[in-house]
C-alpha cells in the first residue's frame, strides 16, 4: 500500500520538476516541448518501414513532459530535425499512437485486473471480519485477535487497489493519450556551413 502511496507522490512531484520543460505555449494555448534530431535518432534501431519504434531516450522524457500536464493541457512537440533524410508528421503522429496505444491497453488490463484483486481482497476481507466477530462472542481466545488483524489488512489493501493504485493507472492513461492527441510541430534545421578562408 505504502509503495503505491509513493509512485502516487512521485508522479506529482515529478509534474511540478517537468513544469521547466513546458514555458511556452503556441498561438493555441498548446505547451510546446521541443526535441532536437535527425530521423535517425528519433526511431529506435529496431524500427523497421512498417514497425517505426521510437527512441526509448525521447520516449522517456515524453512521458515525463505529458506527467507534469494538468487534465485540461495540450501538448504540441517541436521537432528540430538535422539531416537530409525526412521526417514525416504523418510518420511521427503514426508511431506515437502505435507506441502509446499499446501503453494504454496495457494500462487498462492493469486496472481491470487491480479491480478485481480489490474486490476479493474485499470480500475475504469482509468473511474474516465476520468469522472473527462471530467466533469472538462464542469462544474467547487471544489468537482471534489474529483473525482481526489480517481481515483488516485484506481491507486496507482492497482500498489501496481500488483507490490509489487506480489513481495512478487513470494519470497514466492520461498522459498517454495526450501525447497520442500531440501537435506535431517539424522544423527543418539548416547546416550550418563554416567558412574555410
Amino acid at each position: 500500500m505504502f509503495e503505491n502511496i509513493k509512485k502516487l507522490r512521485e508522479l506529482k512531484n515529478k509534474s511540478k520538476t517537468h513544469r521547466k520543460y513546458l514555458s511556452e505555449k503556441d498561438e493555441s494555448g498548446y505547451y510546446v516541448y521541443e526535441i532536437g534530431v535527425s530521423k535517425e535518432e528519433f526511431y529506435s534501431p529496431l524500427a523497421t518501414d512498417k514497425n517505426k519504434i521510437i527512441n526509448s531516450e525521447i520516449v522517456a522524457r515524453l512521458d515525463d513532459v505529458a506527467n507534469c500536464l494538468a487534465s485540461k493541457d495540450n501538448l504540441a512537440i517541436r521537432i528540430k530535425k538535422e539531416g537530409t533524410s525526412p521526417l514525416e508528421v504523418k510518420d511521427v503522429h503514426e508511431a506515437l499512437a502505435e507506441s502509446y496505444s499499446r501503453r494504454i491497453v496495457k494500462s487498462e488490463w492493469e486496472t481491470h485486473r487491480y479491480m478485481k484483486e480489490s474486490l476479493i481482497c474485499f470480500l475475504v476481507g469482509i468473511l474474516l471480519f465476520v468469522g472473527y466477530v462471530m467466533l469472538k462472542t462464542y469462544i474467547n481466545s487471544n489468537w482471534f485477535e489474529i483473525i482481526d488483524i489480517v481481515s483488516w489488512v485484506f481491507l486496507w489493501e482492497s482500498v489501496d487497489l481500488f483507490f490509489i493504485t487506480s489513481n495512478v493507472k487513470k494519470m497514466e492513461q492520461l498522459s498517454y493519450q495526450k501525447i497520442i492527441n500531440a501537435k506535431i510541430i517539424i522544423q527543418e534545421l539548416q547546416p550550418v556551413i563554416e567558412n574555410t578562408k
